[in-house]
């Protein structure tokens, strides 16, 4: 079987009804004979060529005569329009078993003295190029196929795609493992560059130095094609026969799955947390949305914030002042002298107020916090506009909405570098740097990931909704008000914001927003560091709270919070 035959077997097998193939373009045609079997697996598509060498383009144009809607250019395709120098073969000269002398191995870049299974004469020639957007600009249909052969010119051509890349349904694309010629772009590169768009799920023709590879467009994406992306790319990563051959036989595949358990365990076993949140965290990455939600990408998260730092800023002097805010309300009350207590404890940056949000009607429940903490009617903070978008809520979670946005308008307002943001039934354990003198912060990676929290941000921000499959919904974070003025930067966008809730059990988190919109747009400003919140059922009495504090300081020193949600308290026997 031909290599048409091949890739049209593979797309109708992989895609099936999805596929839709009228427009191939075939960039470094050599002769055009790829072309003429493709037509034959595609009878109905318009085929444009591309083959910018002056002695084989003849070829190509004879081969374009044969058959209607066949279109020829003797031009190349690269990341620049204007001419540039292309490096042809000598067939005369060159050292090859190719009985025409390998014209086809003509680049536009010289070729490496280390490839020594051809001896390659090339001879400089000025050739015409263009870029493809500039092509498909003059009124030449995109392509819903490319079948590409230019001897590691693969990153110019598909630069030159500029955003009609993302309209390419599938691209069949010969890669180098090893370097043939100089400055080339190899495999690993080449599939990076890719991975915003495409998936990769097939090879053919696999050999020691070369190797063909099927990408399809993620919008074909099904959970066997990521499936098939994801082993690609971790065998790929991992160095299974990299740079020796790429074959990928059943008992290839075996051996590389294998290959991923066994590296998985080693680190494991031998406690090299970075190593392995790293694996986790590429793992999350290439994930589909199925796994990232998962209790496989829960597991996958705790992997990679237990790989954390422990300490994610190393500045201790001069650090700038933080203020507190709490959300409380009466159910609280067993919990919050513990939360407002420990908050000193818990920064190393000096606290300038603690201030608690609390229901109007229920302020004077909290009168023996006065001396400590500022209380604030939640109803101060929230204004007639806003209030009318939470009515649109169910009453039920009318509240919890509530707590959220008292939170990021308190922040918001806030004259301090920064704003600890705590829940009320959250206990801070140990100290810890949030916020250093050039404005960077540490974020903590949570276990949960709930997709209504992602589809939110992305209605609302116009943004992904998350970062490689991570979040942030950990019960406590310093948000720094500078960077809520720019996500907010009047109330009408917050009760826009509360607008955008969809699902009304759980539609929306501050916590995912803010380290979602920092990791998006201010990556440079976050240290992620570890988590270490505990989880814990405590008695629901003053006493009890007290007692599981205590056994949590003694017997998890290393812990930096304690989470004791009402849902886990239960009533002394």
């Amino acid at each position: 079987m031909d290599d048409a035959k091949k890739l049209h077997a593979s797309l109708k097998r992989l895609l099936g009804q999805k596929m839709q193939i009228d427009s191939i373009w075939e960039i470094g045609s050599r002769d055009g004979q790829d072309a003429l079997r493709l037509k034959l697996e595609f009878p109905w598509a318009e085929f444009h060529l591309f083959e910018p060498n002056p002695d084989t383009f003849p070829l190509v144009e004879e081969a374009a005569r044969e058959l209607e809607r066949f279109n020829a250019y003797n031009l190349a395709l690269g990341s620049e329009d204007g001419s540039a120098v292309f490096q042809k073969i000598d067939p005369s000269k060159t050292i090859t078993s190719w009985a025409d002398g390998n014209p086809g191995a003509s680049s536009f870049f010289k070729a490496s003295t280390g490839y020594k299974v051809e001896t390659y004469i090339q001879t400089p020639v000025e050739v015409e190029m263009a870029r493809a957007s500039s092509i498909i600009e003059r009124g030449i249909a995109a392509p819903d196929l490319i079948w590409m052969d230019v001897q590691g010119f693969e990153g110019h051509v598909v630069d030159g795609f500029d955003s009609h890349i993302s309209r390419v349904s599938a691209i069949y694309v010969e890669l180098s493992l090893r370097e043939m010629y100089e400055g080339q772009i190899l495999i690993r590169d080449f599939v990076k560059k890719m991975s915003n768009n495409f998936l990769w799920v097939n090879v053919q023709n696999t050999g020691n130095w070369q190797v063909d590879a099927l990408f399809v467009n993620k919008k074909s994406a099904t959970l066997r094609l990521r499936i098939l992306d994801l082993f690609y790319r971790l065998s790929l990563k991992s160095g299974i026969n990299y740079g020796v051959s790429y074959d990928f036989s059943a008992q290839s595949i075996r051996n590389a799955t294998l290959s991923l358990l066994a590296k998985f365990f080693v680190y494991l076993e031998a406690g090299d947390k970075r190593a392995l949140g790293t694996f986790a965290r590429r793992l999350l990455r290439i994930s589909p949305m199925k796994i990232k939600a998962s209790r496989f990408g829960q597991l996958l998260r705790k992997v990679a914030d237990s790989s954390s730092p422990r300490v994610g800023l190393s500045q201790v002097v001069d650090l700038p002042s933080i203020d507190v805010i709490i959300p409380a309300i009466s159910k609280d009350l067993d919990v919050i002298t513990h939360a407002v207590s420990a908050v000193t404890h818990g920064s190393v940056n000096p606290i300038s107020s603690i201030s608690l949000v609390i229901p109007k009607s229920q302020i004077h429940m909290f009168g023996n916090l006065a001396k400590v903490a500022n209380l604030i009617p939640e109803e101060d903070l929230i204004n007639e506009d806003i209030s009318k978008a939470l009515q649109r809520l169910p009453e039920s979670r009318r509240g919890w909405v509530t707590q959220q946005l008292v939170k990021i308008l308190f922040a918001r307002g806030s004259s301090a570098a920064g704003t600890l943001v705590l829940d009320a039934d959250t206990v801070l354990l140990n100290p810890r740097v949030w916020l250093d003198s050039k404005g960077n912060q540490i974020l903590c990676i949570s276990r949960e990931f709930h997709v209504p929290y992602i589809d939110h941000y992305k209605r609302f921000f116009t943004q992904e909704g998350h970062v490689d499959g991570l979040s942030f919904v950990t019960h406590h974070q310093l948000m720094q008000p500078s960077i809520l003025r720019t996500m907010f930067p009047d109330d009408n966008s917050i009760s826009r914001w509360v607008g955008e809730i969809s699902d009304f059990g759980s539609g929306a988190s501050e916590y995912h927003d803010y380290g979602t919109y920092m990791m998006r747009n201010f990556s440079s400003s976050v240290a992620l560091a570890r988590w270490g919140n505990l989880n814990l059922e405590v008695e629901s009495s003053p006493q009890g709270v007290s007692r599981i504090i205590d056994w949590a300081r003694s017997h998890h020193s290393d812990a930096f919070s304690i989470s004791l949600h009402s849902y886990n308290r239960r009533s002394e026997q």
